[in-house]
């Protein structure tokens, strides 16, 4: 059977119900495989695919079988396990906290040259880089200390006559000298480890005054806490042809296929495959698709990968949400200032996922995410203001009536009052006693919406505002009106039901099944808005949904 390539592209630009039936997922999952092995194995001149086990093991923190597999091939230890130059070290540092035993149990049974081996392809973050920029860069300051103390152990060791260190042999990569030195200062800087800054300055004076590729130094970054890394990718055909669809499908939300290409080709996460889009990540913050980008609360540890990239334009995850959505996105949520709300919820998300110095740093149009996304959303926040005020005046109308009508109704009370000591005629019938306790509670009900309402109309309207404080006095204000309505006809059936009971019997039921009319309109017509500004504001949210399949 012939399969066309194309054939996953059609998948991930149509969602109907059967595009990812069983079947289909087994032919894509197939075909993935077998191209991709094939495309390696033809492009890089080597055949990886035996070491595929081993690093999804490494990613997976599932260090038994990871040590079982080095225990069994101990070429693999040192051995480059993928197209990227990657080793078992170089991926393991990358996990997080999970991984240091591991670490310090690998780097024991190697050689000492393989601290010397170097990530010589991928992101613009891992490019020409040990081990240990790695773990500065990726914010693992146990695993950074570790491997820092035992880089000047190593430095430090004077070897036996007639013999070479580590040092002499792999001086051009000691991670305390060169553009590899100045690299580790300033990512270490950038992580904000000062301590750790500090004291690599102390033992080695000569990093202070070194400069990256870029020209920067240690100063400059402590003044800024940000930097910018050119990515300098090159694409094969081959690469070309996986990253697209992989784009393509994270722009148009289909997770199944970003799943299956994930799983199969673990690098394609993090690399463009085109000069502005950035990493599937980046197109998922850009393009508002949640379910793709909660692909990285699916990660063991390998969410680390992500926390400092940036796109081409300079533009971490904060100014991509600093973008106003697509209007097809927008348009998922009803009424302008849950749209605005859900904008700022996105933003709120990236400003807690990237790391600290990310929030506060400069795309290459000088702008920091908090300009860009205030720039961006001025006219949505002003149709969000008008929405909000337009809603709030048309509910206010409503409960100024309703809290008119209550307050009447009791000095007005059904039959009347006993003229000689002013106490109501029906005071001891049950259905008083109802229409005493509804109309009270529709009085406080209508007051507190009518208070609600005026609150919103009076706001300062500051986009935080749209996130808590307006969607909360919004819901208050619709919920108190629902009740005050609900009361407000509980009280005038049992005021009917007592006047009228013992002359019109039959006359009393429809008059209260239609006096639930106005409530069900409300209903139908306002309770949505109810429901969804509830759960926007106080639901689950979009973030942190793990499906069941586990990724690296």
């Amino acid at each position: 059977m012939t399969i066309n390539i194309w054939r996953l592209d059609l998948l991930t630009t149509h969602r109907s119900t059967n595009a990812f039936c069983s079947m289909n997922r087994i032919v894509v999952h197939s075909y993935l495989q077998w191209k991709l092995l094939f495309c390696l194995k033809q492009s890089a001149g080597k055949d990886y695919t035996k070491y595929l086990p081993l690093r999804r093991g490494i990613t997976r923190a599932d260090w038994p079988r990871a040590q079982n597999l080095m225990d069994t091939d101990e070429e693999a230890k040192t051995a480059i396990i993928s197209e990227i130059n990657e080793t078992a070290l170089l991926i393991a540092v990358t996990i997080g906290k999970k991984s240091n035993d591991f670490v310090t149990g690998l780097l024991d049974s190697m050689p000492d040259d393989a601290l010397a081996i170097k990530n010589t392809y991928g992101t613009a973050l891992h490019r020409e880089y040990l081990p240990v920029h790695i773990a500065a860069i990726y914010c693992q300051k146990t695993m950074l200390k570790y491997l820092i103390d035992t880089h000047e152990r190593h430095a430090a060791e004077t070897p036996p006559d007639g013999q070479i260190s580590i040092y002499q042999r792999h001086f051009d990569r000691s991670p305390f000298v060169g553009q590899l030195g100045a690299s580790l200062l300033l990512g270490v800087i950038i992580s904000q480890y000062i301590d750790v800054a500090l004291n690599l300055v102390k033992n080695h004076s000569n990093l202070a005054k070194l400069k990256n590729q870029s020209g920067t130094d240690a100063l400059y970054e402590l003044a800024r806490l940000n930097t910018v890394f050119e990515s300098g990718a090159k694409f094969t055909w081959w690469q070309r042809w996986i990253y697209s669809p992989l784009l393509l499908a994270a722009h148009n939300g289909i997770i199944e296929v970003v799943e299956v290409i994930m799983e199969m080709f673990p690098t394609a996460t993090n690399i463009a495959a085109t000069k502005n889009a950035g990493n599937i990540f980046h197109v998922a913050a850009r393009q508002r698709s949640g379910k793709v980008f909660n692909l990285l609360h699916q990660m063991k540890e390998g969410k680390h990968f992500f926390y400092n990239s940036i796109d081409s334009s300079g533009n971490n995850y904060m100014h991509l949400c600093g973008e106003q959505a697509p209007a097809h996105k927008l348009n998922l949520v009803s009424g302008a200032a849950l749209q605005m709300q859900l904008e700022i919820q996105w933003f709120k998300e990236m400003e807690n996922f990237v790391t600290p110095s990310r929030r506060t740093s400069l795309n290459n149009d000088g702008k920091t995410p908090y300009m860009l996304f205030t720039e961006k959303h001025q006219e949505l926040k002003a149709q969000g203001e008008k929405w909000m005020k337009d809603t709030a005046t048309s509910c206010t109308i409503a409960a100024a009536l309703i809290a008119t009508v209550v307050f009447a109704a009791a000095f007005t009370v059904p039959g009347g009052v006993n003229n000689d000591n002013g106490i109501p005629i029906f005071v001891n019938n049950s259905w008083f006693i109802t229409f005493a306790i509804s109309d009270s509670i529709s009085l406080f009900a209508s007051a507190t919406s009518l208070l609600m309402f005026l609150s919103i109309l009076t706001s300062r309207y500051a986009e935080e505002d749209f996130l808590y404080v307006l969607p909360t006095r919004l819901c208050i204000g619709l919920l108190t009106l629902f009740t005050s309505m609900i009361f407000m006809m509980i009280a005038f059936s049992s005021a009917i039901y007592i006047t009228l009971r013992h002359k019109y019997t039959l006359f009393l039921i429809p008059m209260v099944v239609l006096a639930f009319f106005p409530v069900a309109s409300f209903v139908f017509s306002q309770f949505p808005l109810l429901i969804d500004a509830m759960y926007s504001t106080y639901g689950p949210g979009i973030f942190g949904r793990k499906r069941a399949r586990a990724l690296y």
